[in-house]
């Protein structure tokens, strides 16, 4: 907790380019499994009352003691690998834990893992919340889940009549393991693993940047907001992110900045919600985040008077977690490389005396911030 403290500190205060630059190529303390099973661990314990060591025991029993489990136990336990984890294995941690969903316990632990938390429309989810509810093994959970593998499906458009709001209130009345059964079974139509909310969103935050951007007559391929091509609008969107991509070595925490950035297939892939590898292709949380920041919401800062450029900033950050929430995405960690340049982007762009005191420094100055930042940590590791 002391490091991520000390990384959000240090997000907010460092204005110097080089500084910033430095501390993200060497000293960065990107979160491990270790560190976030660690502190999960201690947590829990002091929740039951007993110590750390029993719980860790507890916490490897649970887990399991066949090859397998003692060869991803010591993975896990390495405080130097910091490969990430696929969601399934996080929520397998989860349960070993014996985490709750109350006051999102559960959810917490998963965005800490820099994984989704859950979704009521996905069938999968629902059992394993209920599961961690009444106290089962992952074992079971999974069990139960196989039973609709039919439902792990994308579904964007779904027939049944639930949305997720609606099956997270019938939720509340479902009493036993039965009725959790024949509730997913009657509304199977409305079930599906597909993010809409993310990508309704998403679609109202890139048609509010292709107005923004095609009406100034910016894009030299197409002067018309419906044949704008996907080109232009990811490189508005992504900014110099995919250029810069080619020139980085191949290193921890560029890998975390770089890995994933969507291309102009990828962006119209999801736009288009076209199918990949048997999938609807999902709003990738990068893509959004670097899109909420093109709009004038996101890119332009809050207007402030003197003495509260710190208020201004925590209430534009608070506005676009709430924005990640909404989509049931990560909020922003500051051990997470990506994360901590936005936070510090916007950051120097509130407090940079370079800016003047008005509300419509945005967009530009988080690109040309953004753009400098990672070139100079290009220049540095060479």
């Amino acid at each position: 907790m002391l490091e991520t403290k000390n990384a959000g500190k240090l997000a907010i205060n460092i204005m110097s380019l080089d500084k910033a630059a430095e501390f993200l190529r060497s000293k960065f303390p990107v979160r491990t499994v270790y560190s976030a099973l660690k502190n999960e661990i201690e947590r829990k314990a002091i929740a039951v009352g007993i110590n750390h060591d029993e719980m860790e025991k507890k916490f490897k029993e649970n887990i399991g003691n066949d090859q397998n489990d003692i060869v991803q136990l010591r993975n896990w336990f390495d405080p130097n690998n910091i490969a990430r984890i696929e969601r399934e294995t996080a929520m397998r941690m989860a349960f070993a834990l014996g985490l709750g969903y109350a006051e999102e316990e559960a959810d917490i632990f998963l965005k800490r893992l820099w994984v989704d938390g859950f979704y009521m429309r996905d069938a999968k989810d629902i059992v394993y919340r209920f599961g961690l509810e009444n106290g089962w093994s992952y074992a079971k959970a999974v069990c139960i889940a196989r039973k609709f593998t039919n439902l792990n499906r994308s579904n964007p458009n779904p027939k049944g009549n639930k949305d997720t709001g609606t099956i997270t209130n019938d939720y509340e009345a479902i009493k036993d393991e039965k009725e959790l059964e024949m509730y997913i079974q009657e509304n199977a139509e409305s079930f599906g693993i597909y993010r809409r909310k993310a990508y309704e969103r998403f679609m109202e935050i890139y048609e509010e940047v292709k107005e923004n951007f095609i009406l100034t007559g910016d894009d030299e391929h197409s002067n018309s907001l419906d044949t704008a091509s996907f080109k232009y609008m990811c490189d508005v969107i992504m900014r110099e992110f995919p250029q810069l991509r080619k020139k980085t070595a191949y290193k921890t925490v560029w890998r975390h900045i770089f890995n994933n950035l969507p291309d102009r297939t990828r962006l119209g892939q999801i736009v288009n919600q076209r199918v990949f590898r048997g999938e609807v292709v999902q709003v990738d949380r990068k893509l959004f985040i670097l899109a909420w920041l093109s709009t004038k919401d996101g890119g332009n800062r809050l207007e402030f008077k003197d003495g509260q450029r710190e208020e201004a900033f925590n209430t534009h950050m608070e506005d676009l977690n709430e924005q990640l929430i909404y989509c049931g995405m990560p909020t922003l960690d500051p051990r997470h490389p990506f994360d901590w340049l936005i936070m510090n982007t916007f950051s120097y762009v509130y407090n940079s005396p370079d800016f003047p005191n008005e509300p419509d420094v945005g967009v530009d100055a988080f690109q040309t911030r953004i753009s400098e930042l990672v070139e100079e940590m290009h220049e540095e590791s060479e």
